[in-house]
């Protein structure tokens, strides 16, 4: 049976967590892959975004795209652009229907009632 002193447990805790040790080189190439996958779907808006230099979009798209691309959850309906973009249903619609006419957006295959829409990523 083999036992250690409360200090050598110690001395061991501090010694694998320091820099340049092996114990820290899992904990960077998590940092890595986070980074990376940060900077992913940071270039990824950004080229969507591009897309739409020559005819810029209205501050209400803007908005609702960013918080789309950002990890928006559920389906996006007219109601809930309305809610987010903080405007009349009818004003969300034309936005919407503007957005898929630049091929910004896709309608769901749905329809009726529920009709909603997703982000046309290029490629």
């Amino acid at each position: 049976m083999i036992t250690m002193t409360r200090s050598k447990k110690r001395r061991k805790e501090i010694s694998t967590s320091q820099p340049g040790n092996c114990g820290s080189l899992p904990a960077s190439a998590g940092a890595i892959e986070g980074a990376h996958g940060t900077l992913e779907a940071v270039l990824a808006k950004a080229r969507f975004l591009e897309r739409f230099a020559k005819e810029p979009l209205t501050q209400r798209q803007i908005k609702v795209l960013n918080r789309m691309m950002d990890g928006f959850e559920g389906k996006l309906t007219t109601s809930k652009w309305a809610r987010l973009a903080k405007c009349s249903q009818d004003s969300a619609y034309r936005d919407i229907l503007d957005l898929i006419e630049r091929g910004a957006l896709e309608k769901d295959p749905g329809g009726g009632r529920s009709t909603s829409y997703f982000i046309r990523f290029p490629g």
